[in-house]
């Protein structure tokens, strides 16, 4: 949760108003003392013209106290909605290639900070800033363009993370980037700066290069007709990676096209116009535009 700045003039009025309080609630006591000492029980009448200043000011210091004590709880604990960042692409758990635009949403993010995607790798345990802050639309909705790993990095496990960061930190990270690019080497952070707050962190692995390459086979088979080898394709990808969505729903498509069609060609033209109905995922704009031409909408 984001909790609002206090202004510092505010801290030095409440803790002037807290001496001022006591201060002047001493003198009055003091006062009173002295005039029982030297009076006897002193009456209303008698107390009130010599200690009516003091009275006046306690109450007043009093009534600043209280009202800045107020304003400082309510910037702490008062009911004011928290900041919201979340990562809605890649979904956790997700296999993800080298380089992917990760998306979110937020909410109530302040003018001082920005968000800000963080890669942490599990073999080196390291995390890497991203070379720029997140594009933060109007509606709160935000994207980075974001490296996962380096080529070599495939079915290796990698946390995506959110974070919240203020000036300082983003002067942190921005240090690092400026050297890194200059000097070729991105070393990363062994730990994030404490001035920045995590908001979500999801896992993915990266892909393996034969996985992509099996799938988009398997959409190749599909399209030229081959419809058990592009369904054994699919079921390679699946079987490795039960987390790859896009090879599992295609899987489900071919179940339901041999159940209700018998000739091949039926079923692909069945898988082919759901995969552009449902909007699935097509590997290369080329095998795209084929798909719209054999189902008569190019």
């Amino acid at each position: 949760m984001e909790v609002e700045p206090i202004n510092i003039t505010e801290i030095i009025i409440t803790i002037i108003s807290l001496i001022g309080t006591i201060i002047t609630s001493v003198i009055n006591y003091k006062i009173t003392q002295n005039r029982q000492r030297g009076e006897g029980e002193p009456t209303k009448e008698k107390i009130e013209p010599k200690n009516k200043k003091w009275l006046i000011a306690m109450y007043v210091f009093i009534i600043l106290l209280t009202a800045n004590l107020g304003l400082l709880g309510w910037k702490y604990w008062g009911s004011k909605p928290p900041t919201e960042v979340e990562i809605t692409y890649p979904n956790d758990g997700s296999i993800v290639e080298i380089k992917e635009i990760i998306k979110g949403t937020s909410q109530r993010v302040t003018k001082e900070h920005t968000i800000w995607v963080v890669v942490y790798s599990h073999a080196v345990d390291r995390y890497y800033p991203q070379s720029n802050p997140a594009e933060v639309q109007a509606n709160g909705k935000w994207f980075s363009s974001s490296y996962i790993g380096i080529e070599e990095d495939v079915d290796k496990k990698f946390d995506i993370i959110a974070v919240v960061v203020n000036k300082e930190a983003q002067d942190v990270f921005n240090a690092y980037l400026t050297q890194a690019e200059r000097e070729k080497t991105y070393t990363g952070f062994e730990k994030l700066p404490d001035v920045s707050t995590i908001y979500d962190r999801i896992e993915v692995t990266r892909n393996s290069l034969d996985i992509k390459d099996t799938y988009i086979r398997g959409f190749d088979l599909l399209i030229s007709g081959k419809i058990d080898e592009a369904e054994e394709a699919f079921r390679s990808v699946y079987d490795r990676y039960e987390t790859y969505k896009s090879a599992e729903e295609i899987l489900s498509l071919f179940k339901v096209a041999r159940r209700d069609y018998e000739k091949s060609e039926e079923i692909k033209m069945y898988i082919l116009k759901t995969i552009i109905e449902e909007e699935l995922v097509v590997p290369s704009r080329q095998q795209y535009d084929e798909i719209l031409r054999i189902i008569g909408k190019k």
